[in-house]
């Protein structure tokens, strides 16, 4: 049940974190003791508190607004956007390469590094 909450927090922050989840849930399903229904239940509600960290986005977005990397979360075609990870390429486990046009890690890291120090530590 621990292990169900866990793989739905990783997957809110490492979407490759399901090539984790998938074999571990299957190897928990067929090799448990446990009354199947009661694991089933209990993993899913386990499972969806972990992953429901994305339900928090649209309000934290409301009550704290400002430039980030959340984008536009706020209508359901902007909290798919970013659930999908549209910006860094959908089921891609990077942004770079294929002639387009992205940022090197220098910028990008000033870039996290101004918003946390000028946004995030000031709006506690």
């Amino acid at each position: 049940v621990i292990g169900a909450y866990l793989c739905g927090l990783s997957l809110t922050n490492q979407h490759t974190a399901i090539l984790l989840v998938v074999p571990v849930v299957a190897w928990v399903l067929f090799s448990s003791t446990i009354e199947k229904k009661k694991l089933i239940m209990l993993s899913f509600v386990s499972f969806a508190t972990g992953i429901s960290c994305y339900c928090l986005l649209p309000f934290l977005d409301s009550m704290y607004p400002h430039a980030g990397s959340w984008g536009n979360v706020k209508t359901v075609s902007g909290f798919f956007h970013h659930f999908l990870r549209k910006d860094y390429g959908t089921m891609q486990l990077w942004s770079g390469g294929g002639g387009k046009a992205t940022e090197d890690m220098i910028t990008r890291t000033f870039s996290w590094v101004t918003d946390f120090t000028l946004h995030q530590l000031c709006h506690p």
